[in-house]
Parts: structure tokens; C-alpha cells; sequence
């Protein structure tokens, strides 16, 4: 019967096992790639998992935990600067300043927003990158970084016009630095500014905008005046809108300062030197106490608390210097020594209160000529003229007739050479 079978049929159902077989190995070849692809994809993301929780874990949580609560800086009061008699040099007053939280935006999307923010606030869009670049983190700072101490009304409204399409900026309310009118004492009071990178790396728990004092009393007294910065702790939504506060840890503020200086005396003096190059130093003979120094031309420490461009900078050290404190620095002070020497010279017995001497254009000692002011004389002055004139070759006559050691006798009564009064 199997011989009856058709070669023919025989070939067609051969033909037919064939496709058969041939068609399930490609099925299970391409089942096999498919649950291999499967595979691989699950080992990755099981792995990215294993990495974000239990490697990465504790990191996330906190940064989930800070996109949802966020730390706001409360910054504290400097302490006043006040003069012997309690009357203020140096105060603070409500400031508006502006602060960027990194996070809140892409690079590429700062770049445009830095764009629209300079015109605003006066400050170029490269500096205000830069800013957000230094703080530690930088675009992927959890820290808001502030950019400007002090903006004006107008600002505040720009703001909070583009409130929108400015997501990650905030206007914060603080204070800033109000110093007596004119300038008052202002190479003693010195002004403040925003921490260096020197001081934060000596202070590592200053907050980013950390305000410090960067001259005279205000550098020199800053452990006192500078306080201690607080926090408020804010729940924010999706949309970075405060939902309810957590916390608050308040600022410590600064303590005050008393100076020497009597205010009235300093003002005095000031006005007194009338913008004219110069310097009047008052002290207690009793104590030692410094009551005026003053210093002419001067300038505005509240300048500083807003932002000083580079051209304003550059003329303060350029004409007449107004940032020189000419009290302490630029003026040699041998003058000084001339009272020495008067008293020397008269208590010696060579010379009286009315004596006069010639004075010349210098005097030679050996092949060395030493000048006199202006390079002429004043002809034959006494002790009178030669301080009012200050008088070097006058002072030169009364010095070599005296003699080192009676000038050297009366320095150290007078207290030369020593840190001791009296």
C-alpha cells in the first residue's frame, strides 16, 4: 500500500516538514533574542536600582528631602559701631537682596534668565553665571546663592512682574549697613562687604552672601559685629511655592561696639578740613584714648553696600586718593619727632622758648644735603614759625646742638619707644 503512494506526494509533504522545522527554529531563535533582550533590559534596571537605593540611597533621600523643604536664610544684624558718648557711627536698615536657587533651572536655562536679570539689577549676565558657578555645587547647589546685597523699589517690581518666568529667584527681606551722614569717620569705621573666598575658607560655616567687614573697625571688631545667621525651614510645592513654614532657627545678632571718638569733635575736624588733603588725630593725654581721626578727602562706606563697579573702585585710589587714610599712612612721620626735639633743645638750657634761627633751602652734613620743605627757607624764624611751617632745617640746627643723648633722654620721657604711658 505504501508503494502505491504517488512519488510526487511523497516530495511535497518531505518539502513541507522541512518548512515546518525550518520556521520553529527561526520562532525559537527569534523568542531566544527577544527574552535575552527582556533580560538585559530588566539586569539594568535592577542594577540602576540596587545603585540608586543602596548605593546612592541616603544621598537621594536628602536631596528628595530638600527639593520638598527648603532652607532659608535669615541673615543677622551687624552690631552698631556707637562713639564714647553712645551716638551712632554705624547702623543697620531694611535691604531688599536677591538670591538664586540653582536647582530650580537647567545651565542652558540660567544663561537666558541671566539675560533678563541683568538689565534688572545692573549686574552682566557672565557675573551673575559666575556667581551660581563658585558656590559649591554649582548648578546643583541645594543652597540659594545671592547675587545682589541691596536692589531698589524699582527692581522689586521688575521681579515680581516676571515672577513667572523667572522660576529659582527670590527677593529676600534683610538689612544692610547705614553709616553717618557724609562719610563721618569713615577711614576708622571702615565699610563691609561680601565674604572672600580667604574667608570663607578661614570661617567654613559662613552661609553663601556671608557679610564681613573688609577695613578699619569693621574688619578689625567683625568676630563682634557679624552675629550669627539663622535659617527658616519652608515646605515648597511642585511649583516652588512656600506651602507652610517648619522651622525657624533666628538669627543671633551682633554685639555692639563702643569707640573712643566723640562724634561732635570728629565732625568738627571734618568739616574743618573742608575736602582739603589732610589729617587731625585728638588724643587723651590722660588715657591715650584717640577722641578724632579724620582724614581728608574721604569717601562713602555705604557705597559698599550695593554693588561698587570697577570704575568707581579705580577712582578711589587714583587724584586725591579719598580711600588713603592720611592719619595712618602717606605722610612720613619724622614731623612728629620735631616736638621731641624742641623740648630737648630748651630743656638743655641752648635754647628758649624765643629763640630764633636762619633757615636755608638745606644743610650739608659730609657730601649728604638734607632739604628743607619746598626747597627754600623761610629765613630766620622761631619755634612758633618752624612748627607751623614744620620747618626741617630749623629742627636740624636745634638737633645737632643738643645732642643724640638728650634728645634720646626726652623721646623716652615723652614716651617714645614705649607702649607704656605715663
Amino acid at each position: 500500500m505504501a508503494s502505491s503512494i504517488p512519488r510526487s506526494s511523497n516530495k511535497r509533504f518531505t518539502a513541507s516538514l522541512v518548512k515546518r522545522s525550518g520556521g520553529r527554529e527561526s520562532i525559537l531563535w527569534r523568542s531566544a533574542f527577544f527574552m535575552g533582550g527582556i533580560t538585559l533590559l530588566m539586569g539594568v534596571c535592577v542594577l540602576r536600582l540596587g545603585q540608586l537605593q543602596l548605593v546612592q540611597g541616603k544621598t537621594n533621600a536628602q536631596l528628595a528631602e530638600q527639593n520638598r523643604i527648603r532652607p532659608m536664610p535669615l541673615p543677622a544684624d551687624r552690631g552698631n559701631i556707637r562713639d564714647r558718648n553712645g551716638k551712632l557711627l554705624a547702623s543697620n536698615r531694611i535691604s531688599h537682596g536677591v538670591y538664586l536657587w540653582p536647582r530650580q533651572q537647567s545651565p542652558e536655562q540660567w544663561q537666558q534668565s541671566a539675560l533678563k536679570l541683568s538689565p534688572i539689577l545692573g549686574i552682566s549676565a557672565k557675573e551673575i553665571l559666575e556667581h551660581i558657578q563658585k558656590q559649591k555645587g554649582g548648578y546643583n547647589s541645594v543652597l540659594p546663592v545671592r547675587i545682589s546685597q541691596q536692589i531698589s523699589p524699582t527692581a522689586i517690581v521688575s521681579l515680581a512682574e516676571q515672577e513667572e518666568q523667572l522660576p529659582g529667584v527670590e527677593v529676600f527681606v534683610g538689612s544692610t549697613r547705614s553709616y553717618a551722614s557724609n562719610g563721618l569717620a569713615a577711614h576708622v569705621l571702615g565699610y563691609i562687604g561680601e565674604a572672600s573666598e580667604a574667608d570663607i575658607k578661614a570661617h567654613p560655616n559662613y552661609p553663601s552672601g556671608m557679610i564681613v567687614g573688609q577695613m578699619g573697625v569693621e574688619r578689625l571688631a567683625n568676630a563682634e559685629l557679624e552675629g550669627q545667621w539663622g535659617k527658616r525651614m519652608v515646605e515648597v510645592d511642585a511649583r516652588d511655592k512656600e506651602t507652610r513654614l517648619l522651622g525657624i532657627e533666628p538669627a543671633v545678632g551682633g554685639r555692639d561696639v563702643k569707640l573712643t571718638l566723640n562724634m561732635d569733635m570728629q565732625q568738627a575736624a571734618e568739616k574743618a578740613l573742608n575736602g582739603r588733603r589732610g589729617a587731625v588725630v585728638a588724643i587723651d593725654v590722660n588715657t591715650g584714648e584717640v577722641l578724632v581721626m579724620a582724614s581728608s578727602p574721604t569717601f562713602d562706606p555705604g557705597a559698599f553696600t550695593r554693588r561698587v563697579s570697577d570704575q568707581d573702585w579705580q577712582r578711589l585710589q587714583s587724584g586725591d586718593q579719598p580711600f588713603l587714610n592720611r592719619a595712618l599712612q602717606g605722610y612720613p612721620p619724622g614731623s612728629t619727632f620735631k616736638i621731641v626735639t624742641a623740648a630737648a633743645g630748651m630743656e638743655s638750657g641752648h635754647f628758649s622758648p624765643n629763640s630764633t634761627l636762619m633757615t636755608s633751602a638745606f644743610i650739608s652734613m659730609g657730601d649728604t644735603q638734607f632739604w628743607e620743605h619746598g626747597n627754600s627757607g623761610y629765613g630766620v624764624i622761631g619755634f612758633l614759625d618752624a612748627f607751623a611751617f614744620s620747618s626741617n632745617t630749623f629742627f636740624y640746627q636745634i638737633g645737632l646742638k643738643t645732642g643724640p643723648e638728650a634728645i634720646s633722654i626726652w623721646g623716652k620721657k615723652l614716651g617714645i619707644g614705649s607702649t607704656h604711658l605715663g
